[in-house]
């Protein structure tokens, strides 16, 4: 009994691993011969946002307020803003 329950957990723990993709031999990127093109990596954008919130204090019911934030890409590749939620 105590081998059935020791290869179930083994069996378990090995295909963890392989579903993790921890298995170097069956990875989907295979290692290129030396002296091979590397592929391309794609240029990323990053965001930064030196100050992300503000705050504007009292205000009143009816007062308006705002304030500009300053947003600057500083990756590679283009940053697209598709969203923006006040807080």
């Amino acid at each position: 009994m105590r081998r059935v329950v020791l290869l179930f957990m083994c069996l378990i723990f090995f295909g963890a691993l392989l579903r993790a993709g921890l298995n170097p031999a069956l990875s989907a990127e295979s290692p290129q011969p030396a002296g091979s093109p590397s592929t391309p990596v794609a240029k990323t954008p990053s965001i930064s946002v030196p100050e992300s919130t503000y705050d504007f204090g009292e205000v009143t019911e009816d007062g308006k307020v705002s304030h500009d934030f300053i947003v600057k890409n500083t990756g590679e590749g283009p940053l697209e803003i598709n969203q923006v939620r006040p807080g």
